[in-house]
């Protein structure tokens, strides 16, 4: 199958669907079709560690973090055996930050370094009162400064 652009008519597979606007035309060909439109891919691949899975599409990533969301449990640790990466860490900040997009909020972690001074951002937050609830979203505990 070979798409070719035709002012802002669809000729994906004969479709010939006409559409009003070039923004118009890539969410057709990106939802009927399925096609990845250059506005949707992800600059890189991402990779689920949970899953492992790769996603090379902003909109599966999205969708793929808010399934996760609603099937979270308390771990937001790190793992590894014999110096083998097994499990990201997450910041418990942002999953319970529920302005974020369902990606962000599920943010996989893989460098100690880059999680804790991502975790010293929300740490240092003046608004942050000692002690503090946990912000994760199932956990009740406390956490000392």
């Amino acid at each position: 199958m070979h798409h070719v652009w035709k002012k802002t008519r669809c000729a994906y597979d004969g479709c010939q669907e006409s559409l009003i606007t070039k923004p118009r035309l890539l969410e057709h060909l990106s939802h009927p079709h399925g096609v990845p439109v250059q506005d949707e891919l992800l600059k890189t691949a991402e990779y689920c560690f949970e899953c492992a899975a790769y996603f090379t599409r902003a909109s599966d990533w999205e969708a793929h973090y808010a399934e996760h969301l609603l099937d979270l449990d308390l771990f937001c640790g790190f793992v590894a055996r014999r110096n083998v990466f097994l499990y990201a860490r997450r910041c418990l900040f942002c999953l319970g930050d529920k302005a974020l997009t369902a990606a962000a909020r599920c943010r996989d972690f893989v460098n100690n370094r880059d999680y804790f001074k991502h975790l010293s951002t929300h740490m240092g937050d003046a608004a942050i009162g000692w002690p503090l609830r946990c912000p994760h979203p199932l956990c009740t505990e406390d956490l000392a400064s």
